[in-house]
């Protein structure tokens, strides 16, 4: 278990504060199970990473939006040079605690 800096867009981190976001996808894997990553001034254990070839259709709830296009359109905007054929890594998490 490892203390690790996985940054989070100020919008984002909202939704992880507010419980709607539970996972977070990404291009390479940020941790394994058992990491820990703080947001704001909480704590957060990642509980699974999940590698994902093809479509994303089915994490948009876990990634707090209300419709997939919506976190397409999110991805497109991150990752800029992705096509439909990527690897990505899906990180779950949940919430461990405030920071003492």
């Amino acid at each position: 278990m490892t203390l690790i800096n996985l940054k989070f867009a100020p919008e984002m981190e909202e939704l992880v504060l507010q419980g709607k976001k539970c996972c977070t996808t990404r291009d390479e894997p940020k941790g394994e199970v058992g990491d820990l990553f703080v947001v704001k001034n909480r704590v957060y254990r990642i509980i699974s990473v999940t590698r994902e070839n093809y479509s994303l259709s089915h994490y948009f709830g876990p990634e707090g939006f209300k419709t997939f296009r919506e976190f397409a359109d999110c991805i497109r905007n991150i990752y800029k040079n992705c096509d439909d054929i990527h690897t990505w890594y899906i990180h779950f998490f949940a919430y461990v605690g405030e920071v003492e």
